[in-house]
């Protein structure tokens, strides 16, 4: 699996702007598809994506508490 930091700064990005919303993780994922246009083929892309939403809530949370 090839790693797009682009994509992975995008999405940092709207979890950044969208973290006060209400959404599941699938749906923040799904939202932030439509509206990049990313192109995620392939389940196990889509579970690192997931996985990486929790990691960046956390470091947002924990950015947020400073």
């Amino acid at each position: 699996m090839i790693h797009d930091i682009e994509q992975i700064r995008s999405l940092k990005k709207y979890i950044e702007v969208h973290k006060d919303e209400k959404a599941t993780y699938d749906q923040l994922l799904n939202s932030w598809i439509r509206e990049s246009g990313a192109c995620i083929q392939d389940a196990d892309t889509v579970d690192y994506y997931l996985a990486l939403i929790l990691m960046i809530e956390r470091s947002i949370s924990k950015r947020d508490r400073y």
